[in-house]
Formats: C-alpha cells, structure tokens, sequence
C-alpha cells in the first residue's frame, strides 16, 4: 500500500511540475492551470487521508477479531469455573489451580496484551499523521 501511496506522490510532482513549465514558458497562468494544480492538490490530499483511514481501519478490525478471542475464552473460562463450582464441588485455590482454568488465563492475558498494542498501533498512526 505504501508503495502505491509513493507512486501517487510522484505521479502529482510530476504533473505538478509539467504544468509549472508550461506556465512559465507561456508567462501566464490559464484557468485550466489553476484547475489541474488544484485537482492534483486535492488527489494528493485525499489519498493520504485515505491511506491513514484505510490503516486506521485495519487496526480496528484487528482490535475486533481480538476482543472476539478474548470474549470467546472468557466464556469458556466461566463454563470452566462454573462446572467447577456447581457440579465438582470446588471450592477456594482448587478452581485456581485447576489446569484448564490457567490455561484459559494464560491465553486471555495474551490477548489483552496483543489489544494492548493494536491501540498502541492506532495512536501511532494518528500521531504520525498530526507531524505531517
């Protein structure tokens, strides 16, 4: 994506500067001059926007399918403990410790690790797009 982005950078120099020439050359600007580099200048300005919402939009769908893992163990991790309690009987450091129940844990802590740096990723983006 990036490499398009770049393609259509350069794509708008160039017009930008052909029209430069001939404006030169013919000593004054034309309206349909000042129409072209306008049109190039909104191009560029609405591509770069659309870059940063398109990347934008990618992380959110990622933040998406995340919580969707996280909500997925957390219901399983509450069957898991619920079975625990209601038909095994166990109660205190027994449903604590029990395997699956850790297991279960470990993976939602992952998740809300990896969410953690999909937001981080979002913020970056804006900022980067804030210094432009």
């Amino acid at each position: 994506m990036l490499d398009i982005c770049q393609r259509g950078k350069e794509i708008s120099r160039e017009i930008i500067g052909r029209a430069g020439a001939r404006e030169r050359v013919e000593g004054m600007e034309t309206l349909w001059n000042k129409v072209r580099k306008n049109l190039v200048e909104w191009y560029g300005t609405a591509y770069d926007k659309t870059d940063e919402l398109a990347r934008l939009g990618k992380k959110k769908i990622e933040i998406a399918g995340l919580n969707r893992a996280i909500e997925k163990h957390l219901s399983e991790l509450g069957g898991k403990i619920y079975d625990l309690i209601a038909v095994h009987n166990h109660r205190g450091n027994k449903t604590a410790d029990n395997e699956d129940v850790q297991h279960l844990v470990g993976e939602i802590r992952k998740l809300e690790k990896q969410l953690k740096l999909k937001e981080e990723e979002i913020e970056s983006i804006k900022e980067e797009k804030k210094q432009e």
